[in-house]
């Protein structure tokens, strides 16, 4: 995981020195700010005497709802970006669902000022978008108002608040969760549990709160990954550099003792690496902190390219080609996409040489993409599905709980079964042990046909990921 600065002067202070030393010597890369912290010149002062190239360093910063509106918005993140000394903002946030300003609702102030900042993402002058201390009925105005969900919304996170209904709604909504105050301003440092547990591991109680807050958002359980991988014989590891914890991975690998050769490591790119040497950047990195040399298994993550001013055909054909080049080299044993569609898949074949070896597509009771299956047969291409309980969302429907009963099996288990009958390689995720053996116990039975019959007429076309079926 990238190391993070959040740079302030209103909160907590500012330090020249400190960002410098950061930047040179503890390779942060990632710098949050915003013009209400009010230290935008000296920021960017820092960053020319680091030596850093602009394209290393991930550069966050915030609208104030003072600036709220579409010209208002426009002009405060030129602006922000002029006293930075930079051209664009990797990600650039709404900083507070209320507008501060009297006369409109705050409802209509904030659609207005999300469709500046839609704009300027489409102009490339922020390479994501998002926002921050938005609450689920905020996000879903934003849904019914504009046309672009945003990319973050980067909230108050620790010990003491977990929006974990939030956050559930962000993972199903494709929304990074970012937090930000996992100290909790130095509240959560005294507390006896954790000052327990900085003891029983002997690190700092800083430390512990950092390490559960990345360990929590995401859906990571180092533990469950150790018990998975040595008292349960998983041998596949599907991960992202999206889900942010490839380094933790890495570690819960060594510590497992299993050898390299019997693991089955899938990673995928993430569409704002899209671009022919971009893309090799980011495997390279991938790599270097999963500590492998190869992976078994590489993955377009996504079919639009989130990035403006170049075509999502374009950019997925020359990331494809970096894929081709990293599979010829044996850097990856492998390589496929994940949520493409049939359109993207012919773009693919027309543009490419090689046909990717997987496709990765939600697939449960309720999205059955039998056409597409039926296209990835005929084109040697594996299917592989994720989301087989539908995130959760299958194991409460009657016809599933019925079949469930009749086998003395639980919804969980007739649902990864039905995917496996099916033909699909199944990839259920769970943090909980039990939940981890639950789902390892799917070989001991098979459903009778009437059964396989009544949960495939449960398709509705019901997605509770990722809809890619109009990204063109």
């Amino acid at each position: 995981m990238e190391a993070h600065l959040r740079c302030t002067s209103h909160d907590g202070g500012y330090s020249h020195d400190a960002i410098v030393y950061a930047l040179t010597e503890c390779g942060v890369r990632h710098i949050d700010t915003a013009k209400h912290y009010g230290c935008e010149e000296r920021l960017g002062k820092a960053i020319r005497e680091s030596g850093l190239a602009r394209s290393d360093l991930w550069l966050t910063n915030k609208l104030w709802p003072e600036d709220y509106g579409y010209k208002a918005a426009k002009k405060a993140c030129l602006d922000s970006c002029s006293r930075m000394g930079v051209e664009c903002f990797d990600l650039y946030l709404m900083h507070w669902p209320e507008s501060l300003k009297p006369g409109r609702s705050n409802r209509e102030t904030r659609a207005e000022t999300w469709r500046a900042l839609e704009e300027l993402y489409k102009e490339g002058v922020c390479r994501a978008i998002g926002v921050s201390n938005f609450m689920v009925h905020h996000l879903e105005q934003l849904k019914e108002d504009c046309s672009q969900m945003p990319h973050i919304n980067q909230v108050e996170y620790h010990p003491f608040q977990q929006p974990n209904h939030l956050m559930e709604y962000c993972r199903q909504e494709g929304i990074v969760f970012e937090g930000y105050s996992p100290l909790a301003k130095g509240q959560v440092l005294s507390d006896p549990t954790v000052l327990r547990i900085a003891e029983k591991h002997r690190r700092t109680p800083a430390q512990i709160c950092i390490r559960w807050s990345t360990s929590q958002i995401g859906g990571f359980s180092q533990d469950t990954v150790l018990y998975a991988l040595r008292d349960c014989g998983i041998r596949l590891i599907d991960t992202s550099k999206y889900n942010g914890f490839e380094v933790q991975l890495a570690e819960a690998i060594r510590e497992s003792g299993v050898p390299r050769s019997n693991l089955r490591l899938t990673n995928k790119l993430w569409p704002l690496d899209y671009g022919y040497e971009t893309a090799k950047a980011a495997f390279r990195e991938s790599c270097s902190r999963m500590k492998v040399e190869y992976l078994d298994l590489y993955m377009l993550h996504w079919p639009a390219s989130m990035q403006p001013g170049r075509s999502n055909r374009e950019l997925r054909a020359e990331s494809w080609r970096a894929l081709e080049e990293l599979y010829e080299e044996g850097l990856c044993r492998s390589i496929g996409v994940s949520n493409f569609m049939i359109h993207h898949l012919e773009q693919l074949k027309q543009d490419c040489t090689v046909v990717p070896h997987v496709n990765q597509v939600e697939y449960h009771p309720f999205q059955q993409p039998n056409e597409l299956i039926e296209y990835c047969r005929r084109e040697g291409i594996t299917f592989q599905g994720y989301c087989p309980l539908a995130k959760g969302q299958a194991l409460s429907n009657p016809t599933i709980f019925q079949v469930a009963q009749k086998y003395g099996r639980t919804p969980a288990q007739i649902c990864i079964r039905w995917s496996v009958q099916n033909g699909a390689i199944t990839i259920p995720k769970s943090t909980k042990r039990e939940r981890v053996v639950e789902n390892c116990q799917v070989f001991g039975f098979q459903l009778e046909e009437e059964d396989m019959v009544a949960i495939n007429k449960l398709h509705e076309g019901r997605h509770v990921s990722w809809d890619p079926t109009d990204v063109e």
